[in-house]
């Protein structure tokens, strides 16, 4: 099952996920990550943006990056699909998430007001 996160229409709210593969956390130290986000009919609404990644001396940071969603890439009312790109320091490259779940799925709900 895909994982799944949902935020409303126009929160610029960080994203903080921690990128795993079948070994667990991914050690990030000297590696760059990007984030793309389109939604379900392939309107692109985040291309290859940098994320920061935390600090990967600290064990509790291993595998975590953070993105700051500008208002127009949330401004939407959608379901969109997300994955991170990670350039490892050895220069090869790694898209996050892989099989079975190519993708996390975003709900950009709307407000109330």
């Amino acid at each position: 099952m895909a994982t799944e996160i949902y935020r409303k229409k126009g929160d610029t709210s960080k994203l903080r996920v921690t990128l795993i593969d079948d070994n667990g956390a991914i050690d990030l130290t000297g590696s760059s990550v990007v984030f793309t986000m389109e939604s379900t009919t392939g309107t692109v609404k985040v291309n290859k943006q940098a994320c920061v990644v935390l600090d990967q001396s600290i064990a509790a940071n291993k595998g975590i990056v953070t993105y700051a969603f500008t208002s127009g890439q949330v401004n939407t009312v959608g379901k969109y699909y997300g994955e991170w790109t990670i350039t490892l320091p050895n220069a090869e490259i790694l898209t996050i998430p892989s099989a079975p779940d190519p993708y996390v799925i975003i709900h950009i709900k709307d407000t109330l007001v």
